[in-house]
């Protein structure tokens, strides 16, 4: 909350390094998949871009004009930010351009996600419908509705075939891409999902709930 960054070895957890990054809090951090990227948003509105592992600061990006809420990617050097009015800025951060803004149509986004090409941009909001969107052109590809709960989280299968959301209804859905046609519902869980996360090779699925459980599901 305090804005502060922090780099920690694994599996014994040391500190490796700690540095006062930004001037809010830091909503969301990713990895490039080769490791050598971090890019961290935060509250304060800013996007910062570092090299790893020296945690250097490449780019500062601070044209976004809100809090900030959520980060989707990265897919290749790709990532967008979603600010709190529901506005999605992906920005290539070889040279912090903001290449495509889109509109989301809803001002209170839970969640965000790129797939792994880059190709789409998926957002869950608290009007209960999942959307997907082409990040090349800006245009709604598909939009999952009908539901009386929101989504709270949201990942791409990797390949990109689906992708897996988490409810408020404490409910693991499984949507077909680009259709977003559901496929699957997982149960278990009592309370709101509020997080997920896919192992590389799409084998397994990791849910965390409000009532205090992890859940890991195999996949398909």
């Amino acid at each position: 909350h305090e804005g502060t960054v922090r780099i920690y070895g694994m599996p014994n957890g040391t500190i490796l390094r700690e540095i006062k990054a930004h001037k809010k809090t830091v909503i969301c951090c990713t990895v490039a998949p080769d490791n050598s990227r971090l890019v961290t948003v935060s509250w304060d509105g800013t996007t910062k871009l570092w090299r790893l592992p020296n945690m250097e600061i490449i780019r500062t990006i601070d044209s976004h004009g809100g809090e900030i809420v959520t980060l989707a990617g990265p897919a290749g050097t790709l990532v967008a930010a979603v600010t709190a009015d529901g506005i999605a800025r992906a920005i290539d951060t070889a040279d912090g351009r903001i290449v495509r803004t889109i509109d989301l149509y809803t001002p209170q986004i839970r969640a965000a996600a790129m797939s792994s090409d880059g190709r789409y941009l998926a957002s869950a909001g608290a009007n209960a419908t999942v959307r997907l969107w082409d990040l090349a052109t800006g245009d709604l590809v598909a939009a999952a509705g009908a539901r009386s709960t929101s989504e709270r989280c949201c990942a791409f299968l990797p390949g990109g075939a689906g992708m897996v959301t988490g409810g408020w209804d404490g409910m693991v859905r499984i949507f077909h891409v680009p259709d977003l046609v559901l496929t699957r519902t997982l149960t278990g869980h009592t309370s709101t999902v509020t997080c997920l996360a896919l192992s590389r090779d799409g084998e397994f699925l990791a849910t965390g709930s409000n009532d205090t459980t992890v859940r890991l599901w195999r996949l398909p």
